[in-house]
């Protein structure tokens, strides 16, 4: 190797140069030492194109998972991975979250929740926090079910009855649902509302919806009618019998 002075080489000040080929481009340049060593094994343009680099291939790369101040495990998703799109602008993910998707097979939405249960460890300690196994997680559609789990455990550990609280939710059904379930249309169940036949819809998962007893009721007094009136028509005709849609008669 060539070594020089930097009044040698034209440069400025008195450290010593030696002339060297990048490890990675194989381009010569003059660089500068430091106690007989290279400050520099890549040249200017190699090293740039390192410093940009994401995930195993940054120069602070560290095997790609973490550990946050609440005690989470964060891990980093490569983009060509199927999950990325469940990764924040750095690249990661929470690591509950990943092995919950990967169980399910699909990227969760942003509304739902990932709980740890504390199968091994206390529920909300850092160890329970980093058990990522799939038999210390459960699904919740949202944060307002997530509250409604975490308050009957509450209540639970104070003597309280957990299923009771946990199955308070009211069965719903969505009003295009129900349109399409008595093949009617969505105008026709607002006119019911305006009469009182229903309940006004309430707002469940970013989308209206009826309680399907309400709806039950109706589909009830909706058949009574059509038996009602095929009985009288079946009257009139002599016949005093109900048809079936097999063709049977009761």
């Amino acid at each position: 190797m060539i070594t020089k002075t930097a009044k040698e080489i034209g440069y400025k000040g008195y450290c010593k140069y030696e002339w060297c080929a990048c490890v990675d481009c194989g381009k010569e340049r003059w660089v500068r030492l430091y106690k007989g060593n290279s400050v520099s094994p890549r040249c200017s343009y190699c090293a740039s194109k390192l410093r940009l680099a994401n995930g195993e291939h940054g120069h602070s790369w560290k095997g790609g998972r973490l550990v946050t101040s609440h005690g989470y495990i964060l891990t980093y998703l490569d983009p060509k991975d199927p999950y990325y799109p469940m990764a924040d602008g750095t690249g990661h993910i929470y690591e509950h979250r990943l092995v919950m998707a990967k169980y399910l097979g699909r990227c969760l939405t942003p509304e739902e929740v990932v709980h740890h249960d504390g199968t091994l460890y206390p529920m909300g300690s850092y160890e329970d926090r980093q058990d990522n196994r799939i038999e210390n997680l459960i699904l919740f559609p949202n944060h307002s079910e997530h509250a409604k789990y975490h308050s009957a455990i509450s209540k639970h550990n104070k003597g309280g009855s957990m299923d009771k609280d946990i199955n308070t939710e009211e069965r719903t059904i969505t009003v295009k649902e129900a349109a399409d379930l008595m093949n009617i249309s969505e105008t026709t169940l607002r006119r019911w509302e305006k009469a009182g036949l229903i309940n006004k819809p309430v707002f469940k998962y970013r989308e209206k919806a009826y309680s399907a007893d309400d709806i039950g009721k109706i589909l009830d007094q909706i058949l009574k009618k059509l038996n009602k009136r095929t009985t009288e028509k079946e009257i009139e005709n002599g016949t005093g019998m109900v048809a079936r849609p097999d063709n049977s008669v009761l």
